[in-house]
């Protein structure tokens, strides 16, 4: 940190010198030692301190963190914490304490600014990390990217020596150049941090093999036993080879959910990496499934614990050899996201730039295997530290905290739950424990922690009744347990302690608005884009009120300008496209689509979207065209082939074949492309044959141990097609659905089916009552109904038909079954 400070007097310059060093070493303490064994005698010393010293910045900081930690005084902790900063603008650990006052009562742009101080007056300090990691959670209360990618790209021009924290600045700041409507200037970074940074983009990879989560983990498939890059394998449903991928990382990440179908079991990817020379390094690992990893041949790392894909939440030490070291790397998934990033750094994090990677072995190269006994030790930052004075001081609630924090940060919530009890046992009177061992029970990957979620939020709220986030946390709890009264409560409890707090007014008009409460819904949701005029949810939550109004003009206008604020946000382009494509705004629609490809050009559900819109405007080259490059990022995805086949068939009927033969080799299982190369070729079956005992099918359904990673099972999912002689048809569709958990009666809570002559839709009771659905609405050519009765165990039947006049059999067939059939994650045992 550079100072310049102009005095006269030679003396008084060196007495200031010295009493600014001396500040900046008490700043850059991680904890504060506080004297607290006699609470009260404390706090009279160091007011005494204070009386005789107005300007002792570091006796009012410890103040005010007793009376933040110990007493649970918020306010008068901020008291301390501001008269601190205002004598002494360089004690880190006054800002800390001043930012979570701020934190307690929701004021987050106040957070923004002190988070944003400790940051730049010592960007390389541990602390500094933690508040990095915490820094996007912010985005959601805040949105000032501008001011945050100032203050990144000043830090990266004076230079980060602590190259953890250069890594994270890097990383954020090319996160926050793709809101801001800067996707080159992302792309350079994303580049700079690929090459410079040591990550590996270029891989081999081949599966999925086996089942998911730890069963498939612990299995041993062929990858470990040979590497044969021609040779077939049995996989999880199909036979299956290695194939090279066509994008490697983007922006550091490899998405094997894009590539392997089905999503689900365990993948291998292989690479080679070279070395001019024997070193020690360090091996950066992020991903949110279970991984093990071999170089050249030797087990570096295995661990089958599944989290949220955040950046560099592992690291190891590992040898490279001269010349080329083969990597292998095995991942399971478990559930969401299919995921990794490898980086190879020196130990202390710092790049190499002389490696090599490829995903095959030169000609002629052989890789040296061998174990090496000296273990690497590897700066993994923050954590590092952090141990260390949870060993030497195990007694510092705050260490634990912040080994919490930076575990919460890592997805890895059973270490922060851990970590922030340790807290709570140490100091019990502390609200901040309190609540952020409450979020880690409420965000934890399961949701059998909300009970204890709701728990500590209640004990937060005894210690500290104003404090926000608590109120939040609980409207929450409320809100996802269908107490919708109870939510309104909580968050209105929010904006009478911060009546400036946007994201309190957001979550009314969310809640009131899923209560049919427009009115206040829109007053709400008027007052939160008044103080947050960024709020991504606040315009999708306006942008779908219009939309339901059929006031599409309007809806298009609130979206465009909320993908003008954060150009990266996802859901804002899908409900854009959505809108335009609904009202035949094609070109644009396919615009928006190929926008979110630039932010994530792995997500192959939107090349679909776009082949379909050129289908509807005849466009069929250009169909082609996206079907063939997803055959080209995705050889394995069955989908690509099967669309082809349909472009093809009347030019090519032989390639057409050919196609749909590769897509039921790649899914033996996709019964809507049998149905219709069965259709095609005039085979019938008949509607008696399709004929159930509803009261026999319930009697002897499965119980939930029979799927147990599914929320609900298909008891019989059929459907007739009557085809007429003038290229019309009409349809009936039946299905019984078992439920089995809370998130199959949230999938099937409420149904949309096409317009269509609805025969019967009703709820089969575990005790045997028989409830009809008597809600239903027409939404935008679909009837959403409404279940009634659901509950673990139940059983819902519906039964429509329709009629279809597309124009050829072939429209007619895949429109009649593009309303229907099995949703992707939902297991069948009758399907017809």
């Amino acid at each position: 940190m550079k100072m310049r400070i102009k005095y006269t007097n030679c003396g008084l310059i060196v007495v200031l010198w010295v009493l600014v060093i001396f500040s900046i070493a008490l700043a850059q303490d991680i904890t504060l030692d506080l004297p607290v064994d006699n609470l009260e005698q404390s706090i009279q010393m160091l007011q005494e301190a204070v009386a005789k010293n107005p300007e002792d910045g570091m006796s009012l900081t410890k103040l005010g963190w007793i009376y933040l930690l110990h007493k649970g005084d918020n306010e008068g902790a901020g008291e301390y914490f501001l008269k601190a900063v205002e004598v002494n603008p360089i004690l880190i650990k006054a800002h800390e304490g001043l930012s979570l006052t701020y934190e307690a009562r929701g004021k987050y742009d106040q957070v923004f600014d002190e988070w944003t101080t400790l940051i730049k007056l010592d960007p390389s300090s541990p602390l500094t990390e933690i508040y990095l990691r915490r820094m996007e959670a912010l985005e959601l209360y805040t949105h000032r990217f501008e001011k945050l990618i100032e203050i990144y790209e000043d830090l990266l021009k004076e230079g980060v020596e602590n190259p953890i924290n250069e890594n994270l600045i890097k990383s954020q700041l090319m996160r926050l150049y793709k809101k801001k409507k800067r996707p080159q200037e992302a792309a350079l970074i994303s580049r700079q941090i690929s090459r410079q940074r040591g990550y590996i983009d270029d891989w081999w990879v081949i599966g999925p093999f086996g089942k998911f989560g730890r069963l498939g983990f612990y299995e041993e498939f062929a990858p470990e036993r040979e590497i044969l890059l021609e040779k077939e394998y049995e996989g999880t449903k199909r036979m299956i080879r290695w194939f090279k991928l066509r994008l490697g990382a983007v922006f550091g990440v490899i998405d094997l959910s894009a590539v392997l179908s089905p999503e689900e079991g365990t993948a291998y990817a292989l690479t080679y990496v070279y070395s001019p020379e024997r070193r020690e390094a360090a091996l950066r690992i992020t991903t949110d499934d279970a991984l093990k990893l071999w170089i050249n041949e030797e087990c570096v790392y295995e661990k089958d614990v599944f989290s949220e894909f955040l950046p560099h939440h592992q690291a190891v030490g590992v040898h490279l050899n001269e010349g080329w070291n083969k990597f292998l790397a095995k991942l399971t998934k478990d559930e969401d996201f299919w995921q990794f990033s490898l980086q190879i750094t020196d130990p202390e994090g710092r790049a190499f730039f002389d490696l090599k990677c490829q995903a095959s072995l030169p000609e002629g190269e052989k890789i040296f295997s061998g174990s090496y006994s000296k273990e690497i030790k590897v700066n993994k930052g923050a954590l590092d530290e952090l141990e260390k004075l949870a060993l030497e001081k195990p007694k510092e609630a705050m260490t634990h905290a912040y080994l919490g924090i930076l575990s919460y940060s890592a997805g890895d919530d059973e270490r922060a739950i851990k970590e922030f009890k340790k807290a709570v046992e140490i100091n019990p009177n502390s609200p901040f424990f309190h609540f952020m061992l409450a979020e880690s029970y409420y965000w934890a990957a399961t949701f059998d922690r909300e009970d204890d979620a709701k728990a500590e939020y209640e004990k937060t709220l005894s210690l500290d009744r104003d404090y926000v986030g608590a109120h939040e946390g609980l409207g929450l709890y409320y809100a996802h347990h269908e107490k919708p009264l109870l939510a309104i409560e909580e968050y209105q409890k929010t904006i009478a302690i911060n009546p400036g707090y946007y994201y309190g007014h957001y979550l009314l008009a969310q809640t009131y608005y899923r209560e049919g409460w427009e009115n206040e819904a829109i007053t709400e949701l008027e007052i939160a884009l008044g103080l947050n005029e960024s709020s991504i949810p606040g315009y999708r939550l306006w942008a779908d009120y219009y939309y339901n109004k059929n006031n599409y003009k309007r809806a298009i206008n609130i979206l465009t300008e909320a993908v003008d604020k954060d150009y990266s946000s996802r859901g804002a382009w899908m409900d854009l496209a959505r809108v335009l494509d609904l009202t035949a705004n094609y070109e644009l629609a396919i615009t928006a689509y190929q926008k979110i490809l630039i932010l994530d050009p792995y997500d192959i559900s939107i090349y679909f979207k776009i082949g379909d819109i050129y289908e509807k405007i005849k466009e069929y080259q250009k169909a082609e065209e996206i079907y063939r490059e997803v055959a080209r990022i995705a050889p394995d995805y069955y989908l690509s082939y099967s669309e082809l086949g349909y472009l093809n068939q009347w030019q090519d009927k032989k390639e057409a074949l050919s196609f749909w033969m590769k897509s039921l080799e790649l899914n033996p299982g996709y019964f809507k492309l049998k149905k219709y190369l069965n259709f095609l070729e005039g085979k019938k079956e008949y509607a008696a044959e399709f004929q159930i005992d509803v009261e026999d099918i319930i009697q002897n359904s499965p119980p939930a141990s029979d799927y147990p990673r599914a929320s609900s099972v298909y008891l019989v999912d059929d459907m007739i097609i009557e085809v007429n002689e003038d290229a019309t048809l009409s349809y009936t569709a039946h299905q019984l659905i078992k439920i089995f958990d809370e998130k199959g009666r949230e999938e099937w809570g409420e149904i949309e089916l096409p317009l269509c002559e609805i025969k019967r839709v009703r709820t089969y009771t575990p005790d045997g009552k028989i409830l009809d659905a008597t809600s239903i609405k027409d939404v935008d050519n679909t009837k959403v109904v409404s279940m009634p009765g659901l509950e673990n165990d139940a059983l819902i039947e519906i039964k429509h038909s329709k009629e279809v006049n597309w124009g050829t059999p072939f429209a007619n067939y895949l429109s009649a079954l593009r309303f229907y059939f099995q949703v992707y994650d939902t297991p069948g045992e009758l399907s017809r």
